[in-house]
């Protein structure tokens, strides 16, 4: 309890007259041997006093000023400093009193003289520890400092950085605390107190200022393609008492959906607060009960529709007595024969709609959907105790999903085992949910999507890749069906830019084009694991087999090969309490995306790394969360251009610098003609000559002269052909009367030529250059349904050439005018 008003104005007068009454008398060198007594009975004393709100104070304080940044100096994290003669804090000024001047701190106290710091190989024990209280509020402030190589986590434990260092990245490679620990036992013959050096280990890494960004910088922050699977295995131990049947008339809407961002910063809070509550009866002020949204999912900032995303784990396996049951309603059936039907691999219908009617349950559906009913409410202790122990013996492990390449998007905790209904919250969860979803139980997760958003979610089709007709099942049980979609092309291309229009003309979010596919039709589809699992014919619609193009951009396994890293570390998850369980799975997952350790870089850093070695051009992360590339030094914006058929919400009268939505690293034009390239692609060489070779593939001269196939050329390669054209074309010197001549040839950016067509309908004088009528050639590249033409102008001669390759006539006139240009 704090003083009273005239205990603070006694105090004052006694500063502002005889200060030195103030002053602490005790002298650090003093032998006296019962000193440690003495100053631990005054600290146990003062920690007593402290209320609540004091301790919130200090995390508070903690939380704001004192973060470890993410990326720490080399030299910090691996090389360990001396240990100083002893710890004290560096503030001068008191960091809880408000105003524009807070007081400054009294002189040092003594806490203990029995401090230790703990390092990598040595244990110091005996480093004096002291504190500063404020002369005013008379709160004590201690030392923590990481730039000095040392974490205080309780005033008498003290980390070293290397060794905070080591054990986040023995995380990283499934190594857990305890057997790390163990091993720096038996290495150095030293003894250390496991639980207290991983409770001050989660207190370095919660005020550790990590981004959990959760986002691949190849698919940006809303990926077109995601992976959904769940993990059971990977759970913990649940109190027994906390299955209980949840009472449908006392669910309040914070049972069905939960505030990520805050959730996280309070769990992250109850550890540092552990630093001022461990070793004494204070109650952590953070501490909030087990309830259905204390297992917080999590996905990056970037990706989240907001920070309060759904989550209805209350509302599995609630019972639907109220519905009108057939007349065999009333039937009992013991436990044994529930679990029988449960377990057998071909269960019948008549079996199932028994077991469903003596729980209380819907039989109304699939038989899919009653074995995931009777799952769901096998797990409620207070129903059937047999069956509980037998189905459920933890939580339900945890939900991942993941893009092609691996990066986790989206993951949450699990209070009982995986349903459709985790996948729905999920997927609700994304301001831009994906294209293409990808799971084990595709078909119950589109129903029941479907469901809860009145049919919107998954269309058309409903969520399958086309409509549910015998003559399609059929093809498609033949093998005889394939479907293709024009935006499959899009999927790893730079984002499309929504504009304001398009979200003004959209009813609900659901109707919204995805920035990277552009359409805003959802697929749901089995993976490669589970295609020929399904019994219901019009499942086989949903397999991706029958999208080649798309089936080729997805490796469908990267959630098992997940599931398969995380049983590496299933020893110790399942050992773990509920709120380092969760941290350390948020933590890992982040860890997998963006450690990068020197021999093994992690899946954006050595995406990362590839560019940049392999490209001349500085890399950053855009708008929409993907890598792109800059030219140093500038600062001109790169306009995207729209394929869309919506009026243009910009002004882009006069660009005359436009470029593809995905760039060509490895491309650099050559000012000067290459005679390498030039040999390369000689003609009247042998097409079988081994040029080169990239990894273990070999490339021949054949197979450089096939890249411009006419049915594969882009508008980038079109560009740099025509640029290249340009600079032969000035080069080439024409004998005209014993006097050297260049051909003057300017080529139109194909981009730009498309903003002159509807809808943008661009003045095409605006890109022109002034001296256009100067020109000797100016050509005009024309796409029109992936078929490319050319426009050649000639101004002097006042002539226009359209050259056509699906003409035969005119495809002579393209050879003349090709050598008359280039002669």
């Amino acid at each position: 309890m704090r003083s009273c008003v005239h205990r603070y104005l006694s105090m004052w007068w006694l500063f502002q007259e005889k200060p030195h009454l103030l002053s602490c008398q005790t002298d650090p060198n003093a032998g006296d041997s019962d000193v440690d007594e003495r100053v631990r009975d005054v600290a146990e004393t003062e920690v007593a006093a402290l209320a609540s709100a004091e301790i919130q104070d200090w995390t508070d304080y903690l939380w704001r000023k004192k973060r470890v940044p993410e990326d720490l100096p080399e030299n910090l994290s691996t090389k360990e400093r001396q240990i100083p003669d002893l710890f004290e804090p560096l503030e001068s000024n008191c960091p809880y009193c408000p105003g524009p001047t807070p007081p400054a701190l009294g002189e040092r106290v003594l806490i203990t003289r029995h401090g230790t710091v703990y390092g990598v190989s040595l244990v110091t024990r005996g480093v004096p520890v002291y504190v500063k209280n404020c002369l005013v509020c008379r709160r004590p402030v201690r030392f923590q400092e990481y730039q000095s190589g040392f974490h205080n986590y309780e005033n008498r434990t003290f980390l070293t950085i290397p060794l905070c260092s080591l054990l986040t990245s023995g995380l990283a490679n499934h190594i857990a605390l305890g057997r790390f620990l163990k091993t720096m036992e038996d290495h150095a013959n030293i003894t250390v107190p496991h639980n207290l050096i991983r409770k001050a280990f989660y207190h370095f890494s919660a005020l550790r200022e990590y981004s959990y960004s959760y986002s691949c910088v190849r698919c940006g922050h809303s990926p077109p393609i995601l992976i959904a699977d769940g993990n059971w295995k990977i759970a913990f131990d649940l109190p027994a008492h906390l299955f209980r049947w949840p009472n449908l008339d006392n669910i309040s809407q914070e049972d069905t959906e939960v505030n990520v961002r805050t959730r996280w910063e309070t769990i992250e809070q109850k550890m540092i607060a552990s630093g001022f509550c461990d070793g004494n009866s204070l109650a952590n002020p953070y501490a909030c009960p087990l309830t259905y949204t204390a297992f917080t999912p999590w996905l990056g900032n970037c990706s989240r529709i907001s920070d309060i995303v759904p989550k209805t784990e209350v509302f599995k396996g609630l019972s639907q007595k109220n519905r009108a049951f057939t007349s065999s309603c009333g039937l009992e059936m013991d436990e044994d024969t529930i679990l029988q039907v449960l377990e057998s691999k071909t269960p019948k219908r008549d079996d199932l709609v028994k077991a469903c009617n003596a729980l209380g349950v819907s039989h109304v559906g699939s038989t899919t959907d009653l074995i995931n009913r009777l799952e769901e409410l096998l797990l409620y202790k207070d129903l059937y105790p047999k069956m509980f122990i037998k189905l459920q013996k933890a939580g339900g492990g945890v939900l991942h999903m993941t893009c092609t390449h691996s990066v986790v998007y989206y993951q949450s905790a699990l209070w009982w085992q995986e349903s459709a209904r985790d996948h729905g919250d999920a997927l609700l969860s994304f301001k831009h949910p994906p294209t293409v979803f990808v799971s084990d139980i595709a078909g119950r997760v589109a129903r029941h999507v479907n469901n809860r958003t009145n049919q919107r979610f998954f269309q058309p089709y409903d969520g399958r890749l086309c409509a549910n007709t015998p003559e399609h099942i059929q093809a498609a049980a033949e093998k005889r069906l394939e479907v293709r979609f024009p935006w499959v092309t899009n999927v790893g291309f730079s984002s499309r830019t929504v504009s304001g229009n398009e979200t003004a003309n959209s009813s609900d979010r659901f109707s919204l084009l995805h920035p990277v596919t552009g359409t805003n039709a959802r697929f749901s589809l089995y993976d490669r694991f589970h295609q020929k699992n399904q019994r219901r014919q019009e499942e086989i619609l949903r397999s991706l087999k029958l999208a080649p193009h798309l089936a080729a951009l997805v490796n469908s396994s990267v959630a098992e090969q997940l599931n398969r890293e995380l049983s590496s570390s299933k020893y110790s998850l399942c050992q773990m309490k509920d709120e380092h369980y969760m941290f350390s799975l948020r933590l890992y997952f982040h860890l997998h995306v963006t450690r990068a350790a020197r021999l093994c870089p992690a899946i954006n850093a050595k995406y990362t790394q590839t560019l940049k070695m392999r490209a001349k051009q500085s890399v950053h992360i855009g708008l929409h969360g993907k890598l792109t590339f800059r030219s140093e030094g500038s600062t001109t914006a790169v306009p995207e251009v729209s394929t869309s058929s919506r009026e243009p919400d910009t002004d882009c009268w006069g660009w005359t610098d436009i470029r593809a939505r995905k760039e060509i690293p490895d491309f650099q034009l050559q000012n000067q003609p290459n005679p390498l390239l030039d040999h390369v692609l000689d003609e009247t060489q042998s097409p079988e000559e081994i040029i080169g070779a990239v990894g273990t593939t070999v490339l021949k001269r054949l197979d450089l002269m096939s890249l411009g196939l006419n049915q594969e050329v882009e508008a980038t390669v079109v560009n740099c052909c025509l640029s290249q054209l340009t600079i032969i074309s000035a080069q080439k010197v024409i004998q005209v009367s014993l006097t050297n001549l260049a051909k003057n040839v300017h080529a139109v950016n194909s981009y730009v030529v498309a903003t002159w067509q509807p809808p943008l309908n661009c003045d095409p004088f605006l890109s022109l250059p002034v001296d256009a009528s100067s020109k000797d050639c100016i050509i005009f590249p024309l796409c029109k349904s992936s078929h490319w033409t050319l426009c050649v102008l000639l101004p002097k001669l006042k002539r226009i050439h359209i050259l056509d390759s699906t003409d035969p006539r005119i495809i002579i006139h393209m050879a003349v005018h090709a050598c008359l240009l280039l002669r």
